[in-house]
């Protein structure tokens, strides 16, 4: 992926969006993971 040094501003505000949520996605599936690995750990 090639990054041009003049970016436009809401293309950056758009990638800058998108790592945000990107990164709530992965906290949101670490602490479902989690709380899934607790709750099979509970059953057995």
């Amino acid at each position: 992926m090639h990054v041009r040094h003049a970016a436009a501003p809401h293309q950056l505000a758009q990638l800058i969006s998108a790592c945000e949520q990107a990164a709530i996605w992965a906290q949101s599936g670490l602490l479902l993971g989690r709380w899934l690995s607790d709750s099979v750990s509970g059953c057995f």
